[in-house]
């Protein structure tokens, strides 16, 4: 057997391997990336949850601190989750942050004597419909995720 063929067959050998190796840590770099987008994915909606869990709480209307916090959450949603996902949060929220801003004026006895008036009841009632529908858009991320991990 001549030396050079020995040397050209262990460089191939030797190729072989490398290419496995590097196969391998590719399909574990994958995996390692897609267990922390998932694990983002569900601080997200865990954030987002407890929010919506304040809407349901009989008596307990956000605050405008749930909502700035909640917002971090709903612009998080949208770099982590599809558009169908989180425009319907992001739409909320908003929505739920102008229902407690009008509700801060109606309760305000200067913006009354200004002129500007908003009824508290339909307020509320806006608040809760917001609420709910923030909650079946939380709910489809959560169906996002059980569908993700399996």
């Amino acid at each position: 057997m001549d030396f050079s063929l020995l040397i050209s067959g262990i460089a191939v050998l030797l190729a072989a391997l490398s290419l496995y190796y590097a196969r391998q840590s590719v399909d574990r770099a994958k995996r390692a990336n897609k267990i922390a987008l998932q694990a983002e994915r569900v601080r997200i909606y865990k954030g987002l949850y407890a929010f919506t869990r304040k809407f349901s709480r009989a008596g307990r209307e956000p605050t405008d601190t749930d909502i700035s916090d909640v917002a971090e959450w709903a612009l998080l949603a949208e770099l982590y989750f599809p558009r169908r996902l989180s425009d319907p949060i992001n739409l909320k929220w908003r929505q739920a942050w102008v229902i407690v801003e009008q509700l801060s004026m109606a309760r305000d006895p200067g913006y009354a004597e200004a002129g500007v008036e908003y009824d508290e009841a339909v307020l509320l009632d806006n608040l809760y419909e917001t609420g709910k529908a923030l909650s079946t858009a939380v709910a489809a991320i959560r169906d996002f995720l059980r569908v993700e991990e399996a």
